[in-house]
């Protein structure tokens, strides 16, 4: 098995002295897949040392390495903050009250509603009670920083402490998400390819 590769893009580099190449690619075999990508390179040494080429939404450009270092910052912090929040007191004391909730429910049905009714779990019920381990299990596996405010009001709390983590929580996320700008504009239309 190889891969079919066709050329999407090739057009010089922002020096003019290289070239910045996009290809498409699928594998080469005869059943179907939904197997397809991109692989994409810059030619050209002083470019490839500023800029790389970036998949982002349905498009392709180039961006400065100095903003996808800044983006990765942006993501160790928000890593970071959840991680805070998630082992600081008040959250523990709101997943555990939450637990002993979810763990009085008298059945799994009950269970089930209760989460579903907050939003916690999107599954039917076959298949949530196919997984169901007790509630300190589904709480381990399941809960996140993001669902704290959830948990607080199911247990009928409100913590302006995690009120005011979660909002940030949220800030940090969309900063870390915000598109990098393209250097020079949009080099491809991804969205022609995924169809």
């Amino acid at each position: 098995m190889g891969t079919d590769r066709s050329q999407a893009y090739r057009g010089p580099c922002p020096c003019g002295k290289g070239e910045v190449d996009i290809q498409f690619c699928t594998p080469d075999h005869p059943w179907p897949t939904k197997s397809k990508w991109f692989e994409s390179r810059i030619i050209c040494e002083k470019c490839a040392e500023t800029y790389s080429l970036e998949e982002q939404g349905q498009f392709y450009g180039l961006v400065e390495k100095q903003e996808v270092l800044e983006r990765g910052k942006r993501y160790e912090a928000y890593k970071t903050a959840q991680a805070n929040l998630m082992v600081s007191h008040q959250a523990q004391e709101v997943i555990s009250k939450f637990t002993v909730l979810l763990d009085s429910k008298q059945s799994m049905a009950a269970c089930h509603r209760l989460l579903s009714a907050h939003r916690l779990i999107h599954e039917s019920y076959g298949t949530f009670t196919k997984h169901w381990k007790g509630a300190a299990a589904w709480v381990s596996s399941n809960i996140r920083a993001n669902h704290l405010e959830t948990l607080s009001s199911a247990i009928g709390v409100q913590d302006e402490y995690i009120s005011t983590a979660v909002s940030e929580l949220k800030r940090l996320w969309e900063e870390y998400q915000r598109p990098l700008p393209f250097h020079g504009g949009l080099l491809l239309d991804t969205s022609l390819y995924h169809r």
